[in-house]
Protein backbone atom coordinates (compact mmCIF):
# COMPACT_ATOMS: atom_id res chain seq x y z
CA UNK A 1 0.00 0.00 0.00
CA UNK A 2 1.34 3.38 -0.85
CA UNK A 3 2.49 5.92 1.54
CA UNK A 4 0.59 9.30 1.77
CA UNK A 5 2.81 11.74 2.86
CA UNK A 6 1.78 14.76 5.23
CA UNK A 7 4.64 17.02 4.41
CA UNK A 8 8.17 16.59 6.00
CA UNK A 9 9.05 12.94 6.60
CA UNK A 10 5.58 12.45 8.56
CA UNK A 11 3.85 9.35 6.67
CA UNK A 12 0.53 8.22 7.79
CA UNK A 13 -0.10 4.44 6.99
CA UNK A 14 -3.38 2.43 7.21
CA UNK A 15 -2.94 -0.83 9.91
CA UNK A 16 -3.54 -4.25 8.46
CA UNK A 17 -6.13 -5.19 11.26
CA UNK A 18 -7.63 -2.14 12.97
CA UNK A 19 -7.70 -2.00 17.01
CA UNK A 20 -10.99 -3.73 18.15
CA UNK A 21 -13.14 -0.38 19.32
CA UNK A 22 -15.00 -0.77 22.37
CA UNK A 23 -18.65 0.24 22.21
CA UNK A 24 -20.08 3.31 23.37
CA UNK A 25 -21.21 2.92 26.80
CA UNK A 26 -25.00 3.09 26.46
CA UNK A 27 -26.84 5.55 28.88
CA UNK A 28 -29.84 3.07 29.25
CA UNK A 29 -27.96 -0.12 29.82
CA UNK A 30 -26.20 1.94 32.21
CA UNK A 31 -29.81 3.08 34.47
CA UNK A 32 -30.68 -0.29 33.63
CA UNK A 33 -28.25 -2.21 35.60
CA UNK A 34 -28.58 0.85 38.13
CA UNK A 35 -32.34 -0.11 38.11
CA UNK A 36 -32.01 -4.16 38.84
CA UNK A 37 -31.65 -3.94 42.30
CA UNK A 38 -34.12 -1.77 42.98
CA UNK A 39 -36.61 -3.79 41.09
CA UNK A 40 -36.16 -6.31 43.18
CA UNK A 41 -36.26 -5.04 46.29
CA UNK A 42 -39.88 -3.61 45.09
CA UNK A 43 -41.09 -6.61 44.09
CA UNK A 44 -39.87 -8.50 46.87
CA UNK A 45 -41.86 -6.32 49.14
CA UNK A 46 -44.85 -6.37 47.05
CA UNK A 47 -44.66 -3.53 45.52
CA UNK A 48 -45.42 -2.77 41.96
CA UNK A 49 -42.25 -0.85 40.51
CA UNK A 50 -43.52 2.55 39.38
CA UNK A 51 -41.19 5.37 38.05
CA UNK A 52 -42.10 7.65 41.02
CA UNK A 53 -41.15 4.24 43.64
CA UNK A 54 -38.13 3.61 41.48
CA UNK A 55 -37.11 7.17 41.54
CA UNK A 56 -37.94 7.74 45.50
CA UNK A 57 -35.68 4.54 46.60
CA UNK A 58 -32.57 5.81 44.54
CA UNK A 59 -32.89 9.04 45.78
CA UNK A 60 -33.09 8.09 49.72
CA UNK A 61 -30.28 5.18 48.68
CA UNK A 62 -28.08 7.71 47.74
CA UNK A 63 -28.09 9.54 50.74
CA UNK A 64 -26.40 7.37 52.50
CA UNK A 65 -25.17 7.39 55.17
CA UNK A 66 -27.16 10.32 55.90
CA UNK A 67 -30.45 10.32 55.95
CA UNK A 68 -32.97 12.58 54.34
CA UNK A 69 -36.94 14.10 55.10
CA UNK A 70 -40.23 13.73 52.97
CA UNK A 71 -39.29 17.20 51.91
CA UNK A 72 -35.64 16.55 50.89
CA UNK A 73 -36.66 13.46 48.86
CA UNK A 74 -38.94 15.52 46.92
CA UNK A 75 -36.61 18.52 46.55
CA UNK A 76 -34.25 16.13 44.94
CA UNK A 77 -36.68 14.31 42.86
CA UNK A 78 -37.29 18.09 41.24
CA UNK A 79 -33.35 18.24 40.42
CA UNK A 80 -33.16 14.96 39.06
CA UNK A 81 -35.59 16.26 36.51
CA UNK A 82 -38.37 12.93 37.74
CA UNK A 83 -41.34 14.92 38.28
CA UNK A 84 -43.74 13.52 41.30
CA UNK A 85 -45.97 15.21 43.58
CA UNK A 86 -45.46 16.06 47.29
CA UNK A 87 -48.15 13.95 48.38
CA UNK A 88 -47.11 11.10 45.85
CA UNK A 89 -43.15 11.67 47.81
CA UNK A 90 -45.46 11.16 50.77
CA UNK A 91 -47.35 8.21 50.17
CA UNK A 92 -44.39 6.16 48.12
CA UNK A 93 -42.01 6.61 51.58
CA UNK A 94 -45.43 5.82 53.71
CA UNK A 95 -45.24 2.39 51.80
CA UNK A 96 -41.73 2.04 51.96
CA UNK A 97 -41.56 1.57 55.90
CA UNK A 98 -44.98 -0.23 56.00
CA UNK A 99 -43.34 -2.71 53.48
CA UNK A 100 -39.87 -2.54 55.48
CA UNK A 101 -37.79 -1.04 52.63
CA UNK A 102 -36.63 2.05 54.92
CA UNK A 103 -36.77 2.96 58.76
CA UNK A 104 -37.54 6.49 59.74
CA UNK A 105 -36.21 8.40 62.90
CA UNK A 106 -37.11 11.55 64.32
CA UNK A 107 -34.44 14.18 63.70
CA UNK A 108 -34.02 16.79 66.76
CA UNK A 109 -36.31 19.49 65.00
CA UNK A 110 -39.00 16.61 65.19
CA UNK A 111 -38.75 15.72 61.31
CA UNK A 112 -38.81 11.82 60.20
CA UNK A 113 -35.21 11.22 58.40
CA UNK A 114 -35.59 8.54 56.15
CA UNK A 115 -33.04 5.84 55.57
CA UNK A 116 -32.71 2.61 53.09
CA UNK A 117 -32.80 -0.83 55.16
CA UNK A 118 -29.93 -2.98 54.29
CA UNK A 119 -31.70 -5.97 52.24
CA UNK A 120 -30.36 -8.68 54.86
CA UNK A 121 -32.93 -8.57 58.14
CA UNK A 122 -29.69 -9.06 60.75
CA UNK A 123 -27.74 -6.55 59.76
CA UNK A 124 -24.93 -4.89 61.72
CA UNK A 125 -25.87 -1.12 60.84
CA UNK A 126 -25.74 1.91 63.52
CA UNK A 127 -27.47 5.23 63.32
CA UNK A 128 -25.77 8.06 65.29
CA UNK A 129 -27.53 11.03 66.06
CA UNK A 130 -26.16 14.54 66.49
CA UNK A 131 -28.26 16.37 68.71
CA UNK A 132 -26.79 19.82 68.35
CA UNK A 133 -26.81 19.48 64.73
CA UNK A 134 -29.89 16.96 63.99
CA UNK A 135 -27.35 15.27 61.43
CA UNK A 136 -27.69 11.48 61.56
CA UNK A 137 -25.03 9.16 60.02
CA UNK A 138 -25.74 5.11 59.47
CA UNK A 139 -22.64 2.91 59.84
CA UNK A 140 -22.09 -0.72 59.49
CA UNK A 141 -19.77 -2.28 61.91
CA UNK A 142 -20.58 -6.13 63.32
CA UNK A 143 -18.25 -5.79 66.20
CA UNK A 144 -19.49 -1.99 67.55
CA UNK A 145 -22.93 -3.69 66.93
CA UNK A 146 -22.46 -6.57 68.66
CA UNK A 147 -20.67 -4.99 71.32
CA UNK A 148 -23.47 -2.65 71.89
CA UNK A 149 -26.45 -5.07 71.95
CA UNK A 150 -24.05 -7.24 74.85
CA UNK A 151 -24.28 -4.14 76.80
CA UNK A 152 -27.46 -3.25 76.32
CA UNK A 153 -28.05 -7.18 77.34
CA UNK A 154 -26.42 -6.27 80.47
CA UNK A 155 -28.76 -3.79 81.72
CA UNK A 156 -31.98 -6.15 81.12
CA UNK A 157 -32.68 -4.74 77.47
CA UNK A 158 -33.21 -7.38 74.83
CA UNK A 159 -32.44 -5.44 71.51
CA UNK A 160 -31.63 -8.48 69.40
CA UNK A 161 -32.88 -7.62 65.98
CA UNK A 162 -33.58 -3.75 66.09
CA UNK A 163 -32.55 -1.07 64.56
CA UNK A 164 -30.00 0.88 66.96
CA UNK A 165 -29.49 4.48 67.10
CA UNK A 166 -26.93 6.57 69.08
CA UNK A 167 -27.69 10.09 69.85
CA UNK A 168 -24.94 12.06 71.00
Amino acid sequence: MPARTLGGNARLRKPLHPAPVAPAANPLEDAAAERAPVLQRLRKAGLRPTIARIGIYQVIAGAKPFGLSADEVYQRMLQRGTHASASTVYRVIREFDEHGLVSSVWDESRKAVYLVKPAEPQSSVLLIGCSRTGQLVAIEDADLHARLVAAARSFGLEIEGRELLVRA
